[in-house]
């Protein structure tokens, strides 16, 4: 058996008085008797050699008392064989696993009937290590804690600190039998978390200001036709401009008059602002406009289509809106149509201030809510809100929501708010 050649190749290296290795020929009779049996000493053990069996020779002989103390003080407490063995190279065995099985039987290393302990076998050529149980070893010892035991012990092995690592050993022995016996064999989720590093943020922010200043450096170097030019003539991209045809444009003769403009107070770094600009020559034109007033530009095509328009209300004293407070109650007709498109439900709607309104229906509030609930359905897709309606205008909105949010056959319920109409909480 190749474990007695370790053994046997050891003896004259151990440096201790007492036991000696029996022979491999030996060996080999007793395990073919039919009448052979393991002796056993009175305390369970069978006691025929040393926890400690340093055949490669990598502890002094002060070491290898410590160890051996070490070993019997804890077997002998705990009732199962905590053992050890160094090997030079794993010689004709495939695997450190094999190597250690049969040292460990060989040895006839166990305590009681059932052999129950543990070898750890170091291959010094191969730089392998591997833990064998036995018995109540196999209970104590599970994977995970035959993997914290070697993680506990890498830094001494990897720094040839042995005696150390043999300490660290029998130490995490002695806690694992003690949690096994306690009827909490050590398990993956008794692996103690390492702290995370302090660097370890700072890492991370580094990466991602890293990967952020790359994402910006490639969106910037897509924006090919954004340069520094010094005439607009050159951000025309060359055949983009094609004209096809000439109008002439005349404007009626009107009277007007020059008015000199001069700025008294610088209002933003960026210029000034027309209420801190004096006019000359001439007093506001206010003659018959209310407080706050609308002002509507729009933009048509030659058909008569709407290409463009926006909506201004201007306050004849600077900041000063209140009278959008006071504007009459009005009362728009509202139209919508629902419809399905798949996951997804549809109201088309068409929202109109009549003409005999009283007033302008100011920042209409659109809302969608379930007809059961009350309540506003939300997400919703709408394209358009808040918009003002002169007397006469008709607005017409599509709005999109997921079908999902109508349960228990609810329906969507349209409801328009002019600001008008809402209650104003001085």
């Amino acid at each position: 058996m190749a474990g007695a050649d370790y053994i046997e190749g050891g003896v004259e290296k151990m440096k201790r008085a007492g036991r000696k290795l029996i022979g491999m020929a030996a060996a080999w009779l007793l395990a073919a008797s039919a009448f052979s049996m393991a002796v056993y000493a009175a305390d369970g053990f069978s006691s025929e050699y040393e926890r400690l069996l340093d055949t490669a020779s990598i502890l002094s002989d002060e070491e290898q008392d410590e160890i051996t103390e070490l070993l019997d003080e804890l077997s002998e407490r705990q009732k199962m064989d905590v053992t050890i063995a160094t090997v030079e190279n794993l010689d004709n065995y495939n695997s450190i696993e094999a190597c250690a099985d049969d040292l460990y039987d060989y040895c006839n290393f166990g305590y009681g009937t059932d052999r129950d302990g543990l070898m750890f076998v170091v291959s010094m050529e191969e730089r392998e290590w591997h833990i064998s149980t036995c018995g109540y070893g196999i209970t104590a010892f599970t994977d995970a804690g035959i993997q914290y035991v070697g993680g506990q012990m890498l830094d001494s092995l990897a720094d040839g600190d042995y005696a150390q690592a043999f300490r660290i050993y029998a130490a995490c022995c002695d806690d694992l039998i003690d949690q096994a016996r306690a009827g909490h064999p050590f398990d993956k989720d008794d692996v103690p978390r390492k702290p995370m590093s302090a660097t370890v943020p700072l890492i991370c922010i580094a990466i991602g200001a890293a990967l952020g200043f790359a994402t910006v450096q490639g969106m910037k170097a897509q924006l090919k036709s954004v340069h520094k030019a010094g005439s607009a003539a050159n951000y025309v991209r060359p055949g983009s401009m094609n004209l096809t045809g000439k109008q002439d444009l005349f404007l009626d003769d009107v009277k007007a008059r020059y008015v000199k403009v001069q700025g008294i107070k610088r209002g933003t770094g960026g210029g000034y602002s027309l209420w801190e600009m004096k006019v000359y020559g001439g007093t506001p034109h206010v003659d018959g406009l209310s407080d706050v007033h609308f002002l509507k530009l729009r933009l048509s095509g030659q058909d008569g289509h709407t290409i463009s328009e926006n909506l201004y209300w201007r306050g004849i004293h600077r900041a000063d809106f209140t009278a959008l407070n006071r504007l009459p109650k009005v009362k728009l007709k509202v139209s919508s149509k629902s419809i399905r498109q798949g996951d997804k439900q549809l109201l088309m709607a068409k929202i109109t201030n009549p003409a005999s309104s009283p007033a302008v229906a100011f920042a209409n509030w659109v809302q969608v809510r379930n007809s059961k609930t009350g309540e506003r359905i939300l997400p919703v897709i709408m394209s358009d809100n808040y918009f003002t309606l002169l007397k006469g205008e008709t607005r017409e909105i599509r709005i999109e929501f997921d079908a999902a949010l109508l349960k228990d056959g609810a329906q969507a319920i349209l409801t328009v708010e002019p600001y008008n109409n809402a209650e104003i909480v001085k």
